[in-house]
């Protein structure tokens, strides 16, 4: 089917095939109606896809699978340094200082617990030789 479009006159009306469509007013809202149809389109492709709520859902639990890794790493760095002190009997104020304001601390900002908090609280308790003896200050 071959369409053909005319206008006429002063562009008052459109003519498709010989019959009226009515006024450029109609092809503007028609015009608009298909925008709208595109840009539903668009959103609904974006919102339905898996990607989006893959994301979403990564972002509400607020850990991602890069700050699993680092919780993981924190931990295992805080066990094997607390065991190493407890095992030693002893701790100095550096080697308290580090391990709690760069490790633990951190750690347990970003929701981590449990062994590594108990373990801290050995350290803690352990007497303070070798280098800075000013442990109880941190």
């Amino acid at each position: 089917m071959m369409m053909c479009l005319s206008f006429k006159g002063n562009f008052n009306s459109v003519t498709i095939n010989g019959g009226c469509l009515g006024s450029p007013f109609l092809l503007e809202k028609t015009m608009q109606t298909e925008l709208i149809v595109a840009i539903i389109g668009i959103i609904a492709a974006v919102f339905g896809g898996q990607g989006f709520w893959t994301w979403l859902i990564s972002k509400k639990s607020g850990k991602t699978n890069e700050a699993k890794l680092l919780m993981g790493i924190a931990y295992s760095k805080i066990i094997d340094q607390c065991n190493r002190y407890i095992k030693r009997g002893w701790i100095d104020a550096d080697e308290y200082h580090e391990l709690y304001h760069y490790l633990y601390q951190p750690y347990k900002d970003m929701g981590g617990n449990g062994t590594a908090e108990r373990l801290m609280g050995i350290v803690k308790g352990l007497p303070a030789e070798g280098g800075n003896h000013d442990k109880q200050s941190i």
